[in-house]
């Protein structure tokens, strides 16, 4: 591919979806709208896939100099990202078809694919930041897309996040970049420290770190089955795209073993409260918690590597770990717009085994992309001594709070949207198939493939499979999860007011149920109006942050 050829497809990448959108402006122009989404990320894959080397451009007039271009890093989110957004659009096609909204909905989720797409192409740090921003204020409006009470209050809550992340980003990467006195270099040189905890919050909130994640189980549930497969399946990757970006590696040992020890708390964190919920889309969202924990390791090996090679390698485990997750999420979220209990027969089956085979994934079993993630971040050799049992630990976690989620979907009945299968099947694939396409992947697969490696990924299985079956039998079939979606949130809400839970009412043969024992000793606390209440409280927090950031930048300025 000739240079101006590279040149304008780099250029294309954000400004197609980006110019799509802007349509949506228009009323008559809306109808289109749902079927150019589908073609909409089609030159960000063309350019993932068919530009060779390093390629850059300069825009002298956009943005003070905005710089684009695609190297190693970004060519790998370009194509995750690529293909999810295409598989995302091409469900929602269907999914939305009867949806008067639908123009509206596909308008919002083009302007968040333009800001998605642009992350990953972005070479300075203020285009960096406004496809950020782009993405996280255009998602608001698919989160909300149904106007019920519960996608409103999650678009409070997710929007006082989105301010709060967006002002520490800015924050951060005005203090980098005055430091480092170049618009990319934060990157390869110390930052200070102020910079550094700024950059962590921002990109921490967005990737759903515990106790940033709060907006990520409220979320998901509330937006679209197709809205959210991108939410998780490539959106929350940015946090990771913009740590790569600006922070130094190696060269922060001591914010790099923080890291690890968050991102282990957030690996079972998610689990710990996943396996109580009973919405599928609540369920995966906190199993994306506990994965982008696994990924926030593979990031914190990465920071405290003792040499530049060792913090390559670490890297490439992270990237790993995101297409990994990323495709296998996606289809699993895709497939929640399903209705095995419905289907007869084969039917059934299939559908049942399309969903399991990304679940399988994600526990890490042999010969899956999972497996290989794994095995990538044992070889490094690097971490503290916990790190490869832990790493077990968490597979039958995972293992545990899949087999959840299929017990949760076996039963599930109802009418499926027309034309929502095939996407939902090209996405299985992609899952199975897709990681094997980058070379350290396949590279990989001959370390997992070790007898001691195989028995290390099946006893997780054992064990979490016996776990998820007894759990789901305990648990039964009540609608109410026993911990609300938001958990923290809700929580603290609850302790501004806090009342006594009901007890538990005796059954007929004087036995109280064993799942209300188990709520009334959890006090799960608040209800959806206590959610409320702290959204407004965030928005207060949102807003004396915004002040005390103003007078930082003034200070900054002044110097």
């Amino acid at each position: 591919m000739s240079a101006g050829t590279a040149t304008w497809l780099v250029l294309l990448v954000p400004l197609l979806p980006l110019l799509l959108g802007t349509l949506g402006a228009f009323r008559g122009l809306r109808a289109w709208l749902p079927a150019l989404a589908v073609l909409a990320p089609l030159p960000a894959l063309a350019a993932a896939l068919l530009i060779e080397g390093d390629v850059g451009v300069r825009i002298p007039w956009l943005l003070l100099d905005s710089r684009l271009g695609l190297d190693g890093v970004g060519r790998v989110f370009l194509a995750l990202f690529a293909c999810l957004w295409f598989l995302g659009s091409w469900h929602a096609f269907f999914y939305l078809r009867l949806d008067p909204r639908r123009g509206r909905f596909a308008a919002l989720l083009l302007l968040a694919m333009a800001g998605n797409l642009g992350t990953a192409v972005a070479q300075d740090a203020l285009s960096f930041y406004a496809a950020f921003a782009l993405m996280s204020f255009a998602s608001y409006g698919l989160v909300v897309h149904d106007g019920t009470p519960g996608s409103l209050r999650a678009g409070r809550v997710y929007i006082v996040l989105v301010v709060l992340g967006e002002l520490a980003l800015f924050s951060g990467l005005v203090l980098a970049v005055a430091a480092a006195g170049a618009p990319f270099e934060p990157g390869r040189a110390a930052i200070p420290g102020l910079a550094l905890a700024l950059l962590s919050l921002g990109f921490g909130i967005k990737a759903g770190l515990v106790p940033l994640h709060v907006w990520l189980p409220l979320a998901h549930p509330a937006a679209p089955v197709p809205a959210s497969a991108v939410l998780s399946g490539a959106m929350i990757k940015v946090g990771l795209l913009g740590a790569l970006r600006f922070l130094p590696l190696p060269g922060l040992p001591g914010a790099g073993e923080g890291l690890i020890l968050l991102g282990a708390a957030s690996a079972l964190y998610g689990v710990a409260v996943g396996v109580l919920q009973t919405n599928p889309k609540a369920l995966l969202a906190y199993s994306s918690i506990s994965q982008m924990g696994l990924i926030a390791i593979g990031l914190g090996l990465a920071l405290s590597a003792p040499d530049p090679a060792l913090a390559g390698s670490a890297v490439a485990a992270a990237l790993l770990f995101t297409l990994h997750h990323g495709f296998a999420k996606a289809a699993l979220f895709l497939g929640t717009a399903l209705a095995p209990g419905s289907a007869a027969g084969l039917g059934r089956w299939l559908r049942m085994i399309g969903l399991g085979l990304p679940a399988a994934a994600l526990i890490g079993l042999p010969l899956t992309s999972g497996a290989v993630a794994k095995a990538a971040v044992k070889d490094l050799g690097l971490g503290p001594a916990w790190l490869d049992p832990f790493l077990s630990v968490s597979s039958a976690a995972t293992a545990l709070l899949l087999v959840r989620f299929l017990a949760l979907m076996g039963g599930r009945s109802g009418e499926e949207k027309p034309g929502t299968l095939a996407p939902w099947l090209a996405s299985v694939l992609l899952s199975a198939l897709a990681v094997w396409a980058w070379a350290p992947a396949a590279e990989g697969l001959a370390s997992s493939l070790t007898a001691p490696t195989i028995v290390d990924s099946l006893w997780p299985l054992g064990v979490g499979v016996a776990l998820g079956l007894g759990l789901s039998w305990f648990l039964g079939s009540s609608p109410t999860p026993l911990v609300p979606a938001g958990d923290l949130l809700a929580f603290g809400a609850g302790a501004a007011g806090w009342r006594r839970p009901p007890a538990a009412a005796p059954t007929a043969a004087g036995r109280t149920p064993r799942r209300d024992l188990l709520r009334t000793a959890l006090a799960r606390g608040a209800e959806l109006a206590a959610l409320e209440r702290g959204a407004h409280i965030w928005a207060v927090g949102a807003v004396a942050s915004a002040a005390l950031a103003a007078l930082l930048l003034a200070s900054l300025l002044s110097s």
